[in-house]
């Protein structure tokens, strides 16, 4: 909270673990991200906000194998 009791952040959590809506706010009021947490996690669909609007999405969990990077051959 700031001096004037508007939110900054919004956490919701069951047995002491972060569960359910998160939301962030810069100082102005103005959404800076939302999603869920699940278990302390990131999940589902997260959205980032620039000046109320959205501009980026990004899906949790994240996938967990490691992406394949092909090396280029050198003679």
């Amino acid at each position: 909270y700031l001096k004037d009791k508007q939110i900054l952040q919004y956490y919701t959590y069951k047995n002491g673990k972060l569960n359910g809506l998160t939301k962030i706010y810069d100082k102005s009021g103005n959404i800076l991200s939302e999603g869920n947490y699940k278990e302390d996690e990131k999940d589902g669909i997260w959205k980032f906000y620039d000046d109320g609007k959205v501009v980026q999405t990004i899906k949790y969990p994240l996938p967990k194998t490691p992406l394949k990077v092909k090396k280029k051959q050198t003679d």
